[in-house]
């Protein structure tokens, strides 16, 4: 019996290999290893595979995130004090609403206020049409809302971590520094592809192009802009140039996807991002049913309670 295969693509470029970890912030990226390795196998599991690992966590009673077994059999998805999710999922989210990755253009930041959007990124957002409820880049916007939760809040991952909001303030300023240094890509748009569940959450591709043509942008090229997200050695984020061109990051379920819970079930979300009103509705966090709250620091940002 025949069974279909994922094909993840995975390339390495001018002997670069393009993955989204490391130990050292600003340390080159190794082309062979035993992750790179790892990856040549991920990338060719069958999808009965894959569906037989997600089968086999969520009876063990993990509503964790996609992905949960992968992490274990690779020792992938490190995300201490819970902020490499969150900067992986800010990621996703300035490629879907401002679809492009310049955040020396598109956001500001300070001691006082933190990371947030610039009047150029503002207009960004307007232009490419982001904007839900009155509110610029919702998604962006409620992660950016993450700095400003008060201490006596959990906020917790689908991975079982809670977001330490010191610690997020103390990286998101250390890789802004960092971003400042190696300065960001040249003009390009993102155009989304798809998302299918991973090693981390969700993996979501783009195509990146240069501005107003359908040339390719070399992807390669757009890893410097990702230092604001703690690029290299963010271990969540998982940044990688897909064969044909497109790009993917791989960050947490549930701080992305603005989808609503499905009629008669929970959604697997400890945190959750969503433009529609999900007060009351079923979750799922730690294996114990709840329901979901709106977070007092953000309006788009529900917390399963």
């Amino acid at each position: 019996m025949l069974r279909s295969t994922q094909f993840l693509g995975l390339v390495s470029i001018g002997g670069f290999a393009f993955t989204g970890c490391g130990s050292d912030m600003d340390a080159p990226r190794a082309t062979e290893g035993p992750r790179e390795e790892a990856l040549e196998v991920a990338a060719y599991a069958t999808s009965d595979e894959v569906a037989g690992e997600q089968a086999s966590a969520e009876g063990s009673g993990g509503d964790a995130a996609l992905g949960t077994s992968e992490q274990a059999l690779f020792g992938w998805c490190e995300n201490p004090a819970g902020v490499s999710g969150v900067l992986a999922a800010l990621s996703v989210a300035v490629a879907m609403e401002l679809r492009r990755w310049q955040p020396l253009t598109d956001f500001t930041h300070s001691s006082s206020g933190g990371l947030a959007l610039s009047s150029a990124g503002v207009a960004r957002c307007q232009d490419e049409g982001s904007v839900a409820g009155g509110i610029t880049c919702p998604n962006v916007r409620a992660l950016l809302d993450l700095q400003k939760a008060p201490s006596t809040v959990q906020i917790r991952l689908n991975d079982g971590k809670l977001v330490n909001i010191s610690e997020l303030k103390s990286r998101i300023a250390s890789a802004w520094q960092s971003q400042k240094l190696y300065g960001q890509s040249r003009s390009h748009e993102l155009s989304y592809v798809s998302d299918s569940p991973s090693f981390c959450g969700d993996a979501y591709r783009f195509y990146p192009r240069y501005p107003n043509t359908l040339l390719l942008f070399p992807g390669h090229g757009l890893s410097d802009s990702l230092r604001f997200v703690g690029y290299p050695s963010n271990d969540v984020l998982n940044f990688a140039v897909l064969y044909g061109g497109t790009v993917t990051v791989d960050p947490t379920y549930g701080l992305n996807t603005s989808s609503d819970t499905s009629t008669g079930s929970c959604d697997a979300a400890c945190t959750k991002f969503s433009t529609t009103n999900l007060t009351g509705k079923c979750c799922s966090c730690g294996g114990t049913n709840r329901s979901f709250s709106r977070a007092s620091f953000s309006p788009n940002m529900y917390l399963c309670q």
